[in-house]
């Protein structure tokens, strides 16, 4: 877990879902890096764009006691295979509405971390439904 770079936003439970999905979708999309695959192949590894940007947003519903278990299993090592080198989900508890978002290092590196973050705190989206965001790393 050493290449995996995790974030995890709450929300308020009032937060509207679909508009911070789409906030979210509008950030993956102005960010080229994030659409950016690394695959290995005979010739050696392989590094472009991703031809399509399928970027989807998994949402689930989970009990607050189970938040941090679930924020655990979320952050797995990827595979070089031309998936992509991040991965995003909402979960909503009783409590709040969590956002999660892993990405390899190799695609975003601490500079770049920075950038992303100050991305959806002015992403109008976000900034209209996210009521005193809390950035945990």
């Amino acid at each position: 877990r050493i290449y995996n770079q995790p974030v995890m936003l709450s929300f308020l439970p009032d937060t509207d879902e679909e508009r911070l999905a789409g906030a979210v979708l509008q950030v993956i999309s102005s960010h080229p890096a994030l659409l950016t695959v690394i695959q290995s192949t005979q010739d050696g590894w392989r590094q472009h764009p991703v031809e399509e940007n399928n970027a989807r947003l998994l949402a689930g519903q989970i009990a607050e006691e189970d938040l941090q278990e679930a924020v655990q299993a979320f952050i797995l090592p990827f595979a070089f295979d031309g998936s992509p080198l991040f991965r995003t989900r909402l979960l909503r508890t009783p409590k709040r509405l969590v956002f999660l978002m892993d990405v390899h290092h190799m695609i975003c590196d601490g500079e770049s971390q920075i950038m992303k973050e100050k991305a959806f705190q002015k992403t109008p989206g976000l900034r209209s439904c996210a009521k005193r965001p809390r950035l945990m790393m």
